[in-house]
């Protein structure tokens, strides 16, 4: 599977090596001037972006907190449920694969659905609806489902839900370059989708101090669902770019 995964960017090398640029895009590049890299970066924080880069650095946060503190407790939580209904190691570690393949069935069919809906309902909306299926999937998946007497058939259907919900990754890559020019949209898209992962690394050691704490993947994970619940909060603030003329 390692292997399999490395065959993308074997591609990516390929079609780097096979295209080639036209004579005519080559002279006008190397006439152009390109500013500095330190300015490019400095302008997402000037008066017209920074708003726009904290409210977006946030959401990434809120989708990271989903991820790291929810998504990867998937496998530990099939296999205590398992456990606790009496099946095998064995049968526990087979329904964890399970629970991880309907997990990423539902990532990649909420991944199909949601340009149609950007473009349908608008981004903030779009957001918020994935925000909410989150919200609920892991507040009632972990805070409900995961203690009730027969939790696995209930808990893999949680984790489709989740896996749709998880999606909202998507969203990042249609909605932040349309909030900002050409010059500085490489290092908004950059900053905000990697500035959260130093945050949400700190929250994944909380989660699992929290599990030391109750004994139980459950109750932490269940209060990652918070994240969503702010992030929800704060969608109604951020830029809303449906229709709008893409910044030169």
């Amino acid at each position: 599977m390692f292997a399999v995964g490395g065959t993308p960017a074997l591609l990516v090398g390929f079609i780097r090596y096979g295209v080639r640029e036209s004579a005519l895009w080559r002279q006008r590049e190397a006439a152009r001037r390109h500013p500095p890299m330190r300015d490019a970066f400095l302008k997402i924080f000037s008066p017209v972006y920074v708003r726009r880069t904290v409210l977006n650095s946030l959401y990434l946060l809120v989708s990271i907190v989903g991820l790291w503190a929810g998504s990867v407790y998937v496998p530990t939580s099939v296999r205590e449920i398992a456990a606790r209904q009496g099946y095998t190691v064995a049968d526990g570690t087979r329904f964890a694969s399970y629970g991880t393949m309907v997990l990423s069935a539902g990532t990649i069919l909420g991944c199909i659905v949601l340009p149609w809906l950007a473009e349908r309902f608008g981004r903030r909306l779009t957001l918020g609806a994935y925000f909410l299926l989150m919200f609920l999937s892991i507040a009632g998946g972990f805070g409900y489902v995961f203690y009730m007497r027969d939790a696995l058939g209930p808990f893999l259907v949680v984790l489709f839900l989740l896996g749709v919900g998880g999606a909202n990754f998507a969203m990042y890559t249609i909605w932040l370059p349309e909030q900002y020019s050409t010059d500085c949209r490489g290092s908004a898209f950059a900053f905000a989708t990697s500035v959260g992962r130093f945050a949400g690394a700190g929250i994944t050691f909380l989660v699992g101090a929290g599990v030391a704490r109750f004994g139980t993947v459950g109750t932490p994970v269940a209060l990652t669902s918070i994240a969503f619940a702010i992030g929800l909060l704060l969608l109604p603030f951020g830029e809303e770019t449906q229709g709008r003329t893409l910044p030169a």
